[in-house]
């Protein structure tokens, strides 16, 4: 396994674990963005959610989305909802074999 990939990983399942209830708040949006039936990027789910938690003051305690964790939110997601893989396009990351497994940690 990659030491980069094991690393940024590691830190979004960290990040993960600690903000739960925003990861949530990204899922509900994703899943509310796939049921349309329309292509989207998670960044755009990101932004979205990162300019909700701010604007609407959802969340008293500050919390930050790595860009780096994006990619992993995605994969999170499909592997929860797989039928969001025709929605979402994914790229490759280190670490990820040619079927787009990621290695378990």
């Amino acid at each position: 396994m990659d030491d980069a990939m094991n690393k940024n990983h590691l830190r979004y399942l960290e990040w993960k674990n600690k903000n739960l209830d925003v990861f949530q708040k990204i899922q509900e949006t994703a899943y509310l963005t796939m049921k349309r039936g329309v292509r989207f990027s998670m960044d755009q789910v990101v932004h979205h959610v990162r300019f909700k938690v701010f604007f609407e003051g959802y969340r008293d305690a500050p919390f930050r989305i790595n860009n780096n964790h994006v990619a992993y939110i995605a994969r999170d997601l499909i592997l929860s909802f797989p039928r969001m893989a025709q929605y979402v396009r994914t790229r490759k990351v280190k670490g990820e074999d040619r079927n787009g497994s990621m290695p378990r940690v």
